[in-house]
Protein backbone atom coordinates (compact mmCIF):
# COMPACT_ATOMS: atom_id res chain seq x y z
CA UNK A 1 0.00 0.00 0.00
CA UNK A 2 0.76 3.81 -0.39
CA UNK A 3 2.65 4.73 2.57
CA UNK A 4 1.81 8.24 2.36
CA UNK A 5 0.13 9.88 5.32
CA UNK A 6 -2.54 11.45 3.35
CA UNK A 7 -4.03 7.76 3.25
CA UNK A 8 -3.79 7.25 6.38
CA UNK A 9 -7.27 7.96 7.20
CA UNK A 10 -8.60 6.17 4.37
CA UNK A 11 -6.83 2.93 5.12
CA UNK A 12 -8.02 2.90 8.72
CA UNK A 13 -11.88 3.56 7.77
CA UNK A 14 -11.06 0.45 5.36
CA UNK A 15 -9.61 -1.78 8.08
CA UNK A 16 -12.50 -0.75 10.13
CA UNK A 17 -15.17 -1.74 7.05
CA UNK A 18 -13.56 -5.08 6.72
CA UNK A 19 -14.44 -6.15 9.91
CA UNK A 20 -18.34 -6.23 8.55
CA UNK A 21 -19.74 -9.64 6.76
CA UNK A 22 -21.84 -7.20 4.64
CA UNK A 23 -18.92 -5.43 3.31
CA UNK A 24 -16.38 -8.90 2.74
CA UNK A 25 -19.34 -10.18 0.81
CA UNK A 26 -20.12 -7.35 -1.65
CA UNK A 27 -15.91 -6.90 -2.10
CA UNK A 28 -15.76 -10.29 -2.54
CA UNK A 29 -18.94 -10.76 -5.33
CA UNK A 30 -17.33 -7.39 -6.89
CA UNK A 31 -13.82 -9.00 -7.27
CA UNK A 32 -14.94 -12.68 -8.18
CA UNK A 33 -17.54 -11.05 -10.18
CA UNK A 34 -20.37 -13.12 -8.71
CA UNK A 35 -22.10 -10.07 -8.06
CA UNK A 36 -22.77 -9.56 -11.96
CA UNK A 37 -26.59 -9.87 -12.71
CA UNK A 38 -27.53 -10.47 -16.61
CA UNK A 39 -30.91 -8.86 -18.17
CA UNK A 40 -32.22 -12.05 -19.16
CA UNK A 41 -35.51 -10.92 -20.08
CA UNK A 42 -37.68 -12.84 -17.58
CA UNK A 43 -40.23 -11.05 -16.15
CA UNK A 44 -42.10 -12.15 -12.45
CA UNK A 45 -38.50 -13.88 -12.49
CA UNK A 46 -36.21 -11.90 -10.07
CA UNK A 47 -33.31 -14.18 -10.11
CA UNK A 48 -32.99 -15.24 -13.55
CA UNK A 49 -29.82 -14.06 -14.47
CA UNK A 50 -28.37 -14.07 -10.82
CA UNK A 51 -24.94 -15.95 -10.21
CA UNK A 52 -26.79 -18.92 -7.81
CA UNK A 53 -24.91 -19.36 -4.56
CA UNK A 54 -22.67 -22.37 -3.87
CA UNK A 55 -25.78 -24.01 -1.63
CA UNK A 56 -25.43 -27.26 0.44
CA UNK A 57 -27.79 -29.45 -0.76
CA UNK A 58 -29.22 -33.12 0.26
CA UNK A 59 -30.25 -35.78 -2.20
CA UNK A 60 -31.43 -39.27 -1.45
CA UNK A 61 -27.96 -40.41 -1.68
CA UNK A 62 -25.74 -37.98 0.05
CA UNK A 63 -25.12 -34.01 0.57
CA UNK A 64 -23.55 -32.28 -2.01
CA UNK A 65 -22.92 -28.62 -3.15
CA UNK A 66 -23.93 -26.87 -6.19
CA UNK A 67 -20.51 -26.82 -7.47
CA UNK A 68 -19.81 -30.29 -7.35
CA UNK A 69 -23.36 -30.99 -9.50
CA UNK A 70 -21.88 -28.13 -12.01
CA UNK A 71 -18.87 -29.35 -12.48
CA UNK A 72 -19.36 -32.07 -15.60
CA UNK A 73 -20.09 -28.74 -17.33
CA UNK A 74 -23.82 -29.08 -17.90
CA UNK A 75 -27.01 -27.29 -17.04
CA UNK A 76 -28.96 -28.60 -13.73
CA UNK A 77 -32.51 -28.38 -12.87
CA UNK A 78 -32.40 -28.46 -9.23
CA UNK A 79 -36.22 -29.49 -7.72
CA UNK A 80 -35.87 -28.16 -4.07
CA UNK A 81 -39.69 -28.72 -3.02
CA UNK A 82 -40.72 -32.08 -4.87
CA UNK A 83 -42.58 -30.75 -7.61
CA UNK A 84 -42.96 -33.54 -10.07
CA UNK A 85 -44.87 -31.43 -12.90
CA UNK A 86 -41.17 -29.84 -13.14
CA UNK A 87 -39.09 -32.58 -13.68
CA UNK A 88 -41.63 -33.73 -16.17
CA UNK A 89 -41.21 -30.40 -17.80
CA UNK A 90 -38.09 -31.19 -18.24
CA UNK A 91 -38.11 -34.56 -19.12
CA UNK A 92 -37.60 -33.73 -23.15
CA UNK A 93 -34.04 -32.39 -21.91
CA UNK A 94 -32.64 -34.51 -19.81
CA UNK A 95 -29.99 -35.45 -22.65
CA UNK A 96 -28.77 -32.05 -22.21
CA UNK A 97 -30.17 -30.88 -18.57
CA UNK A 98 -29.74 -32.75 -15.37
CA UNK A 99 -32.43 -32.82 -13.11
CA UNK A 100 -31.65 -33.47 -9.36
CA UNK A 101 -33.99 -33.49 -6.71
CA UNK A 102 -32.65 -32.33 -3.67
CA UNK A 103 -33.70 -30.83 -0.26
CA UNK A 104 -31.42 -27.31 0.54
CA UNK A 105 -29.89 -27.47 3.86
CA UNK A 106 -30.01 -23.69 4.13
CA UNK A 107 -32.78 -21.24 3.82
CA UNK A 108 -34.05 -20.98 0.32
CA UNK A 109 -36.64 -18.68 -1.02
CA UNK A 110 -37.28 -20.91 -4.27
CA UNK A 111 -38.74 -24.20 -5.06
CA UNK A 112 -36.93 -25.10 -8.07
CA UNK A 113 -33.56 -23.54 -9.91
CA UNK A 114 -32.49 -24.16 -13.13
CA UNK A 115 -28.79 -23.47 -13.18
CA UNK A 116 -26.53 -23.10 -16.41
CA UNK A 117 -23.16 -24.91 -16.76
CA UNK A 118 -21.85 -21.14 -16.16
CA UNK A 119 -23.24 -21.08 -12.82
CA UNK A 120 -26.12 -18.23 -13.59
CA UNK A 121 -29.91 -18.91 -13.07
CA UNK A 122 -32.10 -19.11 -16.11
CA UNK A 123 -34.97 -20.08 -14.23
CA UNK A 124 -36.25 -20.40 -10.50
CA UNK A 125 -39.57 -21.07 -9.19
CA UNK A 126 -40.71 -19.60 -5.85
CA UNK A 127 -43.76 -19.93 -3.29
CA UNK A 128 -45.91 -22.04 -5.83
CA UNK A 129 -45.15 -19.76 -8.70
CA UNK A 130 -43.50 -22.86 -10.64
CA UNK A 131 -44.80 -22.82 -13.77
CA UNK A 132 -44.04 -25.74 -16.45
CA UNK A 133 -44.79 -23.26 -19.27
CA UNK A 134 -42.13 -20.93 -17.96
CA UNK A 135 -39.53 -23.38 -17.23
CA UNK A 136 -40.37 -25.18 -20.96
CA UNK A 137 -39.83 -21.83 -22.44
CA UNK A 138 -36.73 -20.91 -20.29
CA UNK A 139 -35.13 -24.61 -21.34
CA UNK A 140 -35.99 -23.99 -25.37
CA UNK A 141 -34.73 -20.73 -24.78
CA UNK A 142 -30.94 -21.62 -23.23
CA UNK A 143 -30.52 -25.47 -24.28
CA UNK A 144 -32.79 -25.36 -27.65
CA UNK A 145 -35.45 -27.59 -28.36
CA UNK A 146 -35.87 -30.98 -27.12
CA UNK A 147 -34.87 -34.00 -28.48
Amino acid sequence: MNPDPRVDALRDLFRELMHLDDVNVRLGGMISGADIAYDLGEPGDPFAGVFAPDLRLKTADTSIRLAELLRGGRPVLIDLAGRPELREAAGPWTGRVDVVRAHPEEQVNAEALLVRPDGYLAYSARGGEGDPGRLRAALERWFGRPA
